[in-house]
């Protein structure tokens, strides 16, 4: 589940989206050691100030939220990428 909030707390977006998985040994021993990692791409608005990000096992029926701060900072040990350096476009 993910959500988008302006600054006066009013949801913007919402989504949510159920999944299963079959898991390695070594996923499902990371997984019991409390190491468990997803991917899913979201947009969320400009004005938004927070997005809570929620996560719910089928299984126990066990639900964990996190509440993100927006804007996120660059991370500082992230390298910027290199611009492309593209020929310039020739007259017709």
């Amino acid at each position: 589940m993910a959500t988008s909030f302006n600054g006066e707390g009013r949801m913007l977006t919402g989504v949510s989206s159920a999944g299963t998985r079959e898991l390695t040994a070594t996923e499902f021993a990371k997984a019991a050691e409390g190491q468990f990692g997803i991917q899913q791409e979201i947009d969320i608005p400009l004005e938004a100030t927070s997005s809570r990000l929620g996560l719910q096992d089928q299984m126990s029926n066990r639900l964990g939220t996190i509440e993100v701060p927006l804007p996120v900072p660059p991370d500082p040990e992230m390298q910027p990428r290199a611009r492309s350096t593209l020929p310039p476009i020739e007259p017709d």
